[in-house]
């Protein structure tokens, strides 16, 4: 027996594969709490979206309060703009945050549709949606929406600044509706499209949060490219198990009739060369991970733990202009002091 344990270690060593390591995954690097700031917890009762300038200040979204936050790169609160109703520049529920970084004009999704502001917070602008967004991006004097629904099969729409809608592409998850009677058609649309757009301004990336796959769109709404996210094991399974359940199998309610979402990511962010991606910590067991991707090649590069204690829920990433460093700001919920925060996090450098 011993002599097959040896041979069996060797067989591993010679391919590259440590025991205890699952095939080639890659290894968890950790990041390290840098500031967190207001230091005494952001004045929203959930935890907001987030983004930033090219300044490098950062907007947070207060969905309760009906407001947009602002606050420079340092944590000192500059604006606050906003405000419940239904005229020009009030909101209702926003639930969403792009920043158009050419022009710095901030687009925000609430429950009417899209309002757009300058950098001071003067109103612009309001897109009316008459099918909910899931998620928003500004580019290209516009906005690309997701925009899943039962009666076409296009997931995402593009509308120039004065609401006009340019074109639609992308084709939606099709799912077979009978398999989950117990819920309605656009709901489960919903429930399968839940994802993010991001874009570097040639190419709109769809990140699905349900299926762990990249969909890479031009402009001329063209399909370029589509990849799974492989090289995390526990990522691979989870998105079979979902894949089972939306296609072959069938989402029930529980028992109090609630339905449970299943993402596997919180957020997604592009920054440079890669797309940068925050998966829940339920997926691994453990703290919530940032995993950053290729945006060339969709392959896995890195993965980032970030520290126990933290419920992160949004995420923005600054590469640091003549300094070789990324700096990842992560609105969470501190589950020590029961608060809402924006942290700023770097790598661990190891002693």
């Amino acid at each position: 027996m011993k002599k097959a344990s040896v041979i069996i270690l060797l067989m591993l060593s010679a391919i590259g594969v440590q025991p205890g390591v699952h095939g080639n995954e890659i290894p968890k690097e950790r990041l390290a709490l840098v500031k967190t700031f207001p230091e005494d917890g952001l004045p929203t009762k959930a935890v907001p979206w987030i983004d930033v300038d090219s300044k490098g200040n950062i907007y947070a979204v207060g969905n309760r309060e009906h407001s947009i936050f602002k606050f420079s790169r340092e944590g000192k609160q500059l604006l606050t703009f906003g405000g419940w109703g239904q005229g020009p520049g009030e909101l209702q529920w926003p639930a969403d945050i792009s920043i158009d970084k050419d022009l710095d004009q901030v687009f925000i999704m609430d429950n009417i549709g899209i309002s757009i502001y300058d950098s001071d917070g003067r109103y612009i602008n309001r897109i009316r949606t008459f099918i909910p967004p899931l998620s928003l991006c500004a580019i290209h004097n516009g906005v690309a929406l997701l925009q899943p629904a039962q009666d076409r099969n296009e997931m995402i729409n593009f509308y120039n600044k004065e609401g006009q809608p340019v074109s639609s592409f992308g084709e939606k998850y099709q799912v077979n509706y009978s398999l989950s009677k117990e819920i309605q058609p656009n709901f489960l649309d919903r429930l399968a499209n839940m994802g993010k757009i991001v874009s570097d301004g040639e190419y709109i990336y769809y990140v699905s949060d349900v299926f762990g796959e990249i969909q890479v769109f031009d402009f001329s709404g063209k399909l370029v490219r589509r990849k799974k996210i492989t090289g995390i094991r526990n990522l691979e399974k989870l998105t079979r198990d979902y894949e089972r359940l939306f296609f072959k199998e069938g989402i029930k309610k529980n028992k109090d009739g609630t339905i449970t979402t299943r993402e596997v990511f919180n957020d997604s962010y592009l920054a440079g060369p890669d797309i940068f991606l925050l998966m829940r910590g339920q997926v691994e067991d453990g703290p919530n991970e940032i995993l950053f991707l290729s945006k060339d090649n969709l392959e896995l590069r890195g993965r980032y733990a970030l520290p126990e204690g933290i419920s992160a829920r949004h995420l923005c990433v600054i590469k640091t202009a003549g300094e070789n460093e990324v700096l990842f700001l992560v609105a969470f919920r501190d589950q020590v002091n029961e608060i809402n925060s924006i942290g700023i996090f770097k790598k661990e450098v190891s002693k």
